[in-house]
């Protein structure tokens, strides 16, 4: 199991060409969500190096989804420390496959990661916030 946050700038790449293989396989490389999780790890290494004074200024990181996708995936990692753990590790293959659905169950109950990821591939990104609200 890998132990440490990957290396890149992300100035210059997204996260999504750090994510693990069989990851990206098994949620689509044309996934919102995939392109969301990648957009939520580069700002928040975007974020982390500028603190540290190790980004240069410029235009900001590169993204790949809406300001949107990527609202909705701070809001469900604020709901609780398992799912932003597992939002945070899995893609890079640093949890097992499917940590993220199994975060999902022990918070929300089953059933609720199908319909609330189907929401999020057809970008209703509203109706995500408010399953979010109203499941915690």
């Amino acid at each position: 199991m890998k132990d440490s946050i990957p290396v890149f700038d992300p100035a210059v790449e997204g996260a999504i060409g750090h994510f693990d293989l069989g990851f990206v396989q098994r949620i689509g490389e044309h996934s919102a969500f995939l392109k969301a999780l990648s957009d939520l790890w580069t700002m928040a290494l975007y974020k982390l190096r500028k603190a540290q004074g190790l980004q240069e200024q410029g235009d900001g990181p590169i993204l790949f989804s809406t300001d949107g996708a990527v609202q909705v995936l701070k809001e469900l990692c604020a709901k609780d420390p398992t799912l932003k753990q597992a939002v945070f590790q899995e893609p890079f293959g640093f949890a097992q496959s499917g940590e993220i659905e199994r975060a999902f169950v022990q918070v929300f109950g089953d059933g609720v990661y199908l319909l609330w990821r189907d929401a999020f591939e057809k970008e209703q990104f509203g109706k995500c916030l408010v399953m979010l609200k109203k499941l915690v």
